[in-house]
């Protein structure tokens, strides 16, 4: 559709001549005396500035919107080109411009959009300058003559094709008057008495622009579903709509010759309908394939396969004298001036439910046809053009109409050479809009620069203790022409360069290792970095002017090392320190025994080895599997006798647990917190509430994971014992612990449907009992509405039952004394309420509620679902007596046959099914005895299952073939209204026009 307006001249040229920037500008100048009238303060600093204001103005203008895109189409070398800032400025979600809808509709509303939003413009009614024609609605008393009639306007014309097989039969369809008589006679004023008249509607003023919808979505009564009429409609290149404008007719003349054009009330909505149809009737949704409808591009002339979409020719000259197009356009403009051209096919591929569209569009500066499929665009090759309209001036010079199955939407233009243009060419572009091309380029141009500007430049992030910042310099810069630069950032110029000097840094363990020394020497591009990481870490090290820096050696590896102060009993912070590889422990105590005041002879060390803590000996090395950048060392003072504090300092560390989470009404998990994952929820919950601020009997927390969330509600439970990733996301919502979601739904059992009532939240400790009662006070409390008029629940909540359902299929039944935590997910719930004549009855385990269905054999009907008692702790012989009395089938012609589900078989197959006794034959004797002593226990009932039963004295039919099909269609009907009516309801297509508001939360839109 968007691409059949931009190859329209008249329309891309009308937009390009709207000057955005002198609308916006205008915008701007009167919203400011608007709040300055009004004594509204501005309150939104930033939108005091024009050009944030026309940042945000732009980005909601439909209009810029269309003629940016317009104009990349027009200049742009790229292949295809975005729709997105489009699809933003009609107020849609990215979810939303995915959704498939219907194209006339979106036609129509874009055309009153852009109209609504050009308002006030100088190009305030182009819409209806182009598109606008106006018809006489009219009603003709046939006995004075008098007439009532008020004229409309329309964008666009939808005729009924039901019964036609071209479009001038439709447009004759569309303007053929009603007879109104009988019942539905015309009260005439003049007549002061009713009487027969004519109804119908006449074309008065057609649209230089003519846009006509062929209705191929149709409903169908015997289906009771939305029907596609894939019926082939045949149409002109060059339409002559002289016969059809201003076209009279006269009462007296309808009555008596021209009965064959009449049409009753009810045809003039279907037209005539056709002995068979062709009508593809869909249950499930068309299973269509992702197209990236974002974008276009032009590929190289191709021939399409029009024959497979159903396109044929049929001639509409029957004369021996062939014409040729040229002929026909001459012979249509001698009848007036309503002679137009097709330029547009909008083709609708699938069905009633979904499907794909794509258009075959015609350049009017090439004269050349294109295919516009998504993002491709594809040339038809001449020849093929010639054979689809029949233009060949040879052997066969018949001039042929254009007839295509899935055509949908037709757009002609009135054949005016006065008026017609080509398209426009950059030449023809205004002033306006030459500087916004030119300026579109400046800024792809500047973008493209920095793109490549960002290629030559190397990132180094440079780390000072915890503090970090980011840098871009050249890549063939050398790193010690940019330290200067570095440390001026830091503000360390005091230390420069004597007392300062850059060590590489390993982002994974945070700490700093080896000194750069011939790195100082190397272009950027070549410094190393380790991990391989990007951007490139480093960090500075500084010192006094007495102190020396310490030198290392290549192989020297980097431990995170922890002092133990027995002063104050707790660990000093990390220290990194540098360690020869193979070190042996008495080594360690050397070189730590400069670091610290513990004894060489009380120094114990601890080494984490292999996820253990391990106590070294005087003679032990260094372990070197199990040892690298980031290892942690632990030294204390200790006597022999004692456990090293390492061990449990050790276990702390290993058990801390670094918790990302959400604040209630927020989505994105920004806060850290620090736990030891042995505490339990109760006291993780205590933590977390005074990070938030909130008593823990306010929020409820979940541990979220990539597609679930599970509550933590037991308080008791360690934290490792829940969470076992490393890396924990902890969701906080509001509510109190132990209450659960409701969602309630009414429940009908016969039409297997369910209806949404409203949402309710409930403590997990409440019985089913006080769920019922406080739905019920909720139930009363709600304002009529359309829901609560169409349902009854009536007022005693002791005749509701709540279950649960499997799909369409009713399924476990909550008894009153559950607790309302026991009957599902302790967070949320789906209940489903069913209204009783009576008490309920589901008052113990050993009841089991099963649905009772009577199958009738001499008609192959099968009566509506009632639910029915069984009890595990009676016989079958009971249970039988019981369907006995309650069915009226004498007990020894009663059979009886359980399924899961009766809706998995045709009725056509109950004959064919288990029952006991058999239909077909006669059981063995004492069979079915030994089978009625057994208790219902034992036949292993569940809840919803269905029990068919038939009383075996009514013989079984013999189906004709005739019946049989009868039967089928009958089922076949009733399934897809069945699914029909569960098929989610479209959505209502709108466009949002937003109004740009100085203050903040203040944006108003229409749809």
């Amino acid at each position: 559709m968007i691409q059949t307006l931009y190859m329209t001249p008249e329309f891309r040229k009308a937009l390009y001549s709207w000057s955005f920037e002198e609308y916006c500008k205008a915008e701007y100048e009167k919203k400011k005396i608007e709040y300055q009238e009004k004594g509204t303060e501005i309150n939104d600093p930033d939108m005091m500035d024009y050009e944030c204001f026309r940042s945000h103005f732009e980005k909601a203008s439909i209009p810029r919107q269309l003629q940016k895109l317009f104009l990349k189409l027009n200049t742009s070398d790229k292949r295809s080109v975005k729709t997105k800032s489009l699809t933003k400025s009609f107020g849609w979600e990215q979810s939303e411009a995915f959704v498939q809808q219907d194209v006339q509709e979106l036609c129509r509303l874009l055309l009153d959009s852009l109209d609504m939003a050009l308002k006030g413009t100088e190009l305030s009614g182009f819409i209806h300058q182009l598109y606008q024609g106006t018809i006489k609605d009219y009603v003709r008393c046939t006995q004075c003559g008098y007439e009532s009639s008020r004229q409309d306007e329309f964008l666009d014309l939808s005729l009924v094709i039901r019964s036609v097989t071209s479009l001038e039969e439709a447009l004759n369809a569309f303007i053929s008057p009603e007879l109104l008589n009988g019942d539905n006679q015309y009260f005439c004023e003049k007549c002061n008495k009713k009487n027969d008249a004519i109804k119908g509607l006449t074309l008065n003023k057609m649209p230089y622009l003519l846009s006509l919808q062929l209705k191929r979505f149709d409903y169908d009564p015997v289906y009771q579903s939305k029907v596609k009429l894939n019926g082939p409609v045949s149409f002109p290149e060059v339409l002559d709509l002289n016969p059809f404008v201003n076209k009279h007719f006269d009462g007296l003349t309808l009555n008596s010759e021209n009965d064959n054009t009449t049409k009753t009330e009810s045809d003039k909505g279907n037209a005539k309908k056709n002995d068979k149809p062709d009508v593809e009737c869909v249950v499930e949704p068309y299973d269509v394939p992702e197209f990236d409808n974002s974008s276009f591009e032009v590929l190289q002339p191709n021939i399409t396969n029009d024959q497979e979409e159903g396109m044929v020719i049929e001639d509409t000259v029957e004369e021996p004298e062939k014409q040729t197009k040229e002929a026909t356009l001459a012979t249509a403009l001698n009848n007036g001036p309503n002679v137009y051209q097709l330029f547009s096919i909008l083709i609708h591929r699938g069905s009633a439910f979904g499907g794909h569209y794509y258009a075959y569009i015609k350049s009017f500066q090439s004269g050349k046809w294109f295919e516009f499929n998504d993002s491709v665009v594809t040339e038809i090759e001449e020849k093929r053009m010639e054979a689809m309209f029949n233009e060949a001036y040879g052997e066969k010079e018949t001039y042929s109409s254009f007839s295509g199955t899935n055509a949908y939407l037709l757009m002609y233009r009135r054949y005016d050479p006065a008026q017609n243009i080509m398209e426009p060419s950059m030449e023809d572009l205004p002033e306006a809009v030459k500087e916004s091309i030119e300026a579109e380029k400046r800024s792809k141009q500047l973008k493209e620069e920095e793109k490549k500007k960002s290629k030559s430049l190397s990132s180094l992030r440079v780390w000072y203790g915890k503090q970090s910042k980011d840098f871009k310099f050249e890549k063939e810069k050398l790193l010690k022409d940019v330290v200067e630069e570095i440390v001026k950032q830091f503000g360390l110029e005091s230390y420069f360069p004597n007392n300062l000097r850059l060590r590489e840094y390993s982002d994974f363990h945070h700490i700093p290792l080896l000194p750069l020394v011939e790195e100082m020497e190397q272009p950027l591009s070549k410094l190393s970095s380790y991990y391989s990481s990007h951007p490139k870490h480093i960090a500075i090290e500084t010192k006094s002017e007495s102190e020396q820096f310490i030198q290392y050696k290549t192989t020297d590896l980097f431990a995170k090392v922890y002092f133990y102060d027995e002063a104050s009993s707790s660990w000093e912070p990390e220290r990194i320190v540098g360690i020869p590889k193979k070190a042996k422990c008495s080594y360690l105590k050397t070189l730590f025994g400069y670091k610290c005041s513990i004894p060489i002879d009380r120094m114990k060390i601890t080494i984490l080895y292999s996820y253990k803590p391990k106590l070294l000996k005087d003679d032990d090395e260094v372990p070197t599997i199990y040892f690298d950048n980031g290892s942690k060392i632990f030294v204390e003072p200790m006597d022999d006798d004692k456990e090293p504090r390492a061990f449990e300092e050790i276990a702390r560390i290993k058990n801390q647990l670094e918790v990302s989470f959400t604040n209630p009404d927020e989505k994105e998990f920004v806060h850290k917190l620090t736990v030891d994952k042995r505490i339990s929820v109760l006291d993780f919950k205590a933590a977390l509430s005074k990070v938030i601020q909130m008593d823990p009997g306010e929020f409820r927390i979940y541990s979220k994971y990539s597609w679930s969330k599970t509550e933590l509600k037991s308080d008791t439970n360690a934290l490792s014992n829940i969470i076992l990733s490393s890396e924990a996301k902890i969701m906080i919502e509001k509510g109190k612990p132990g209450d659960i979601k409701l969602k309630f739904y009414h429940y009908d059992l016969i039409e297997e449907e369910k209806v949404y009532l409203f949402d309710m939240t409930l403590p997990g400790t409440f019985t089913i009992k006080d769920v019922k009662t406080e739905f019920m006070k909720h139930w009363n409390s709600l304002q009529s509405n359309e829901t609560k008029n169409k349902i009854t629940l009536g007022d005693n909540p002791e005749k509701l039952r709540m279950r649960d359902l499997s799909g369409t299929k009713p399924s476990t039944i909550y008894m009153d004394d559950q607790l309302l935590k026991e009957v599902g997910s302790s967070t949320s719930q789906d209940i489903y309420v069913q209204r009783l004549e009576h008490i309920e009855t589901k008052v113990s385990e050993d009841i089991v509620i099963i649905v009772l269905r009577r199958f009738h054999p001499d008609t192959y009907s099968i009566d509506p679902p009632i639910e029915f008692e069984a009890y595990l702790n009676e016989t079958i012989a009971e249970f039988r007596k019981r369907i006995s009395d309650f069915s009226s089938i004498p007990v020894h012609h009663l059979s009886l046959s359980i399924h899961s589900n009766y809706n998995f078989y045709s009725v056509l197959d109950f004959p064919s099914l288990k029952w006991i006794p058999r239909l077909k034959e006669n059981p063995k004797k004492g069979d079915d005895e030994k089978v009625f002593e057994r208790l219902v226990r034992s036949v292993s009932f569940y809840e919803g299952d269905t029990l068919l039963i038939t009383d075996l004295s009514v013989p079984l039919k013999q189906l004709s073939e005739a019946e049989e099909k009868q039967v089928k269609d009958n089922e076949s009907r009733k399934r897809q209204a069945k699914a029909s009516k569960n098929r989610r309801k479209e959505d209502k297509l709108d466009i949002k026009i937003v109004d740009i508001s100085l203050n903040k939360a203040n944006k108003q839109s229409k749809k």
